[in-house]
């Protein structure tokens, strides 16, 4: 049995080899195989670099999502062929209860569905704190104002939020 040569020799592998190298590394990441194992494999039996086992597991990973695209799209059709079929049936059988949940169901599929309502809290679910942090200018004004009308031992009052939003 021939030996395969070192890395870097310069010698180009065949498409065919090439593409039989890349459906053994897809059949190996389907078995669970990782990153290591599949370097691990490739320069055991290949004698080719981590780098080189790195484009094979890549190529093999696009085939699987290719391969998975038209496998979702038939498990759709077919979810959204047999909601339509139990529709008809609730329908034919003047049972309206269940027709609107095949609906339902037929729109939250099909993504339909709105969200009934938004809310955003602050953190653990609490309200949010708006806080407005003066610049030095308007705390200056703010604190001449104050002693001007002689309120200087009172809290400053709380800025003026509505007046806040166009800064």
């Amino acid at each position: 049995m021939r030996k395969p040569p070192p890395p870097g020799t310069g010698r180009k592998t065949k498409r065919v080899e090439v593409e039989a190298r890349v459906d053994r590394v897809l059949t190996l990441i389907v078995g669970g195989a990782g990153v290591e194992d599949i370097r691990q494999f490739v320069a055991n039996n290949w004698a080719l670099s981590p780098r080189q086992a790195d484009l094979y597991a890549a190529r093999a990973r696009k085939i699987l999502r290719e391969r998975a695209v038209p496998l979702h799209e038939e498990a759709f059709n077919t979810a959204l062929e047999r909601y339509r079929s139990l529709y008809k049936t609730a329908v034919l059988d003047g049972d309206v209860r269940a027709a609107a949940i095949v609906q339902t169901r037929i729109d939250k599929l099909l993504g339909l569905e709105a969200p009934t309502k938004t809310e955003v809290s602050g953190r653990g679910g609490g309200p949010i704190q708006i806080e407005r942090v003066l610049d030095d200018a308007e705390l200056s004004a703010r604190i001449r104002e104050s002693l001007d009308a002689g309120t200087e031992g009172r809290a400053f009052p709380a800025p003026d939020l509505e007046s806040a939003e166009g800064d």
